[in-house]
């Protein structure tokens, strides 16, 4: 009988932002295939009656190429062993997760992917912070501002005001444009009667 892979997130390195599910794959494994990133701390939950083994690439150096980790872990599996494919953070991100699992589906071995604690959140939970409308390299990551905000709520309606103004302006062409730049546009109904005044004056 075949047994299962199950691609495993570690998490950031403490060991108590594993999942339950993930510890318990861990404590019951026959064998484990890690990558460089795993905490030592993690690595100390294997049992000693599991194999082993280190199958991490670290700044381009590959200690085993990607076709044998593949390889490795389906004859693992084959011989009838649970098998825990151990990743740092969440299995899915900025890993190899995708080639793993193709070469386990034309095997035909079972697998199952059991989520872990991003890097990214358990830096912020680490270190604390928190700002609500960060920005980073190019993503955007918001919450709604809160009816207990005026100024983020007025700072939005001026946005809103000046972005209809500078519609406007274009629409009615140069001389809007500029009395826009200036911070003030006339309406249709004002332009008659200023051109009535410039008579005047002249």
């Amino acid at each position: 009988m075949k047994g299962k892979v199950y691609l495993v997130g570690a998490g950031p390195g403490d060991p108590e932002l594993l999942t339950l599910k993930a510890l318990r794959l861990l404590r019951t494994a026959d064998a484990v295939l890690h990558d460089d990133l795993v905490a030592p701390e993690i690595l100390k939950l294997i049992p000693s009656r599991a194999q082993v083994h280190n199958v991490g690439k670290r700044c381009g150096k590959k200690k085993i190429a990607q076709e044998e980790i593949n390889f490795l872990m389906i004859a693992l599996a084959d011989s009838g062993l649970r098998v825990v494919r151990l990743k740092s953070g969440d299995p899915l991100i900025f890993g190899r997760a995708g080639e793993e699992i193709e070469a386990l589906r034309r095997a035909g071995i079972a697998y199952e992917i059991v989520p872990g604690v991003t890097s990214a959140l358990g830096a912020a939970a680490a270190a604390q912070h928190h700002h609500p409308r960060a920005i980073h390299q190019g993503s955007l990551l918001r919450e709604p501002a809160r009816a207990d905000e005026p100024a983020a709520a007025a700072t939005a309606a001026a946005q809103s005001q000046r972005r209809r103004q500078g519609g406007a302006a274009r629409r009615h062409g140069p001389g809007a444009r500029r009395l826009h730049r200036g911070g003030r546009q006339h309406t249709r109904a004002e332009r008659p009667a200023n051109r009535a005044a410039g008579a005047d004056r002249r």
